[in-house]
């Protein structure tokens, strides 16, 4: 698998949302009406009725 498309789950950012998950991490897994997607560039994306919101 490429670097460019394997995720990586020892990137910073998992490790904050799995150790000390901010407020904004809460808000938006707590809203139903979002739908979060991980993606393979170790990104977290944040869709509203498929409207991208957050990246």
């Amino acid at each position: 698998m490429s670097d460019l498309t394997a995720l990586k789950t020892e990137n910073q950012i998992f490790e904050v949302i799995a150790n000390n998950s901010p407020d904004w991490w809460k808000d938006f897994k707590a809203n139903n009406s979002l739908y979060i997607e991980i993606r393979k560039y170790n990104t977290i994306n944040v869709y509203y009725q498929g409207g991208s919101v957050a990246k």
